[in-house]
């Protein structure tokens, strides 16, 4: 459950936001379970939500979220058809997100765990856009790549172990040093 009181500050507004961000940097923003797909930051082109708890909220839609990332916890949450465009989420937790059309074109996701947290299960990433994306060191093990587009993302030592590329563009993409171990690719 998210703390209400950082809530009610995000939902008056990016300028808002970021200046009660600064004047409280070691407070960790919880918006656990939040539903943040309303249309109350239409464009948050420059928010700061670094190490904050978003563990199964909801951003589902959300036009532009490329603002920063880093380090927070996403797990779980929906993140169907965000705008990641140029957003920092270094370091961030994505496990079990849903991340169908999902797009994180020239986005830094550098050591990101964007794995499967469910047994015998796989991430989805169906039309997910990762064009020009900084993936090094990104986990990605046991996901599923549906028309998805990576050209010229960077991936690499990325974990890719177990996952399935299937109709996806996979043009100028750097896979030096990464971990394909288990890994399928049809129709490229």
């Amino acid at each position: 459950m998210a703390d209400e009181s950082h809530l009610s500050i995000y939902r008056r507004g990016v300028l808002e936001w970021n200046c009660w961000r600064s004047q409280n940097p070691n407070v960790k923003p919880d918006l656990k379970g939040a539903d943040l797909s309303k249309p109350s930051l239409p464009d948050a082109w420059e928010i700061d939500l670094s190490n904050a708890d978003l563990r199964g909220a909801n951003l589902a839609g959300t036009l532009h979220m490329s603002g920063i990332f880093a380090s927070a916890l996403l797990t779980e949450a929906n993140l169907d058809s965000v705008n990641f465009l140029f957003a920092d989420l270094s370091g961030a937790d994505l496990r079990g997100a849903n991340l169908n059309s999902a797009g994180f074109t020239s986005a830094n996701l550098t050591r990101a765990d964007l794995s499967n947290i469910q047994l015998g299960g796989m991430a989805n990433f169906v039309k997910a856009t990762m064009a020009g994306a900084k993936l090094i060191g990104s986990q990605f093990t046991s996901c599923y790549f549906n028309e998805a587009v990576l050209e010229g993302a960077d991936l690499s030592n990325a974990n890719l172990s177990g996952s399935v590329f299937v109709s996806t563009n996979l043009q100028r993409t750097n896979f030096r040093g990464a971990n394909l171990s288990k890994t399928r690719a049809d129709s490229i």
